[in-house]
């Protein structure tokens, strides 16, 4: 009970404060993007801006395994029995997969990208986050006209996640 607690804690919270507090900050290094969206948090992008980027990244914990026969992937061969740990947020920068991949775009169409996972390995809480992204993302718009970094950003990165402890900001009300 204890270690399944501790998972859905991690997977349910962490990641999406990390979506959130993400997209806050692709928001600050990109003030064309985060005035786009202020302007028409409805419009391309649908309230979503951190969940359709490839400059963000926050994801479910990616699962590693063996691979079950050799195999060639990018120029290396890998062998029976090696294990294989995905990391989503090289992934997401795959230009043969996301057109201009490095640039942060509220309206990005087309591929989704792998943030939750894939297939069986699909993140089972993806529909939340992205539910609870697009609700903070929105709030924020409605009550302010204005938000800024107040000091240093802080952030954290791990094999899996990157965030931000804490986001300290100055904001105008509407």
């Amino acid at each position: 009970m204890v270690a399944t607690g501790r998972l859905l804690f991690g997977a349910g919270f962490v990641t999406t404060t990390n979506l959130i507090g993400n997209g806050m900050v692709a928001f600050f290094r990109h003030p064309g993007e985060m005035a786009r969206f202020w302007a028409n948090p409805s419009g391309p992008g649908g309230s979503q801006p951190s969940t359709r980027s490839s400059a963000t990244r926050a994801s479910c914990r990616p699962t590693g395994g063996g691979v079950f026969e050799p195999l060639e992937l990018g120029g290396e061969t890998i062998g029976a029995g090696d294990v294989v740990i995905p990391l989503v947020g090289g992934a997401n920068r795959d230009p043969e997969r996301f057109p201009d991949p490095e640039r942060f775009d509220v309206g990005r169409k087309g591929e989704m990208p792998l943030s939750f996972g894939w297939g069986i390995h699909h993140c089972l809480g993806a529909p939340l986050a992205r539910l609870e992204a697009q609700t903070v993302f929105a709030r924020l718009v409605e009550r302010f006209a204005r938000i800024e970094p107040a000091a240093r950003i802080p952030r954290f990165s791990t094999t899996f996640l990157r965030g931000v402890p804490s986001l300290p900001v100055r904001v105008t009300p509407r």
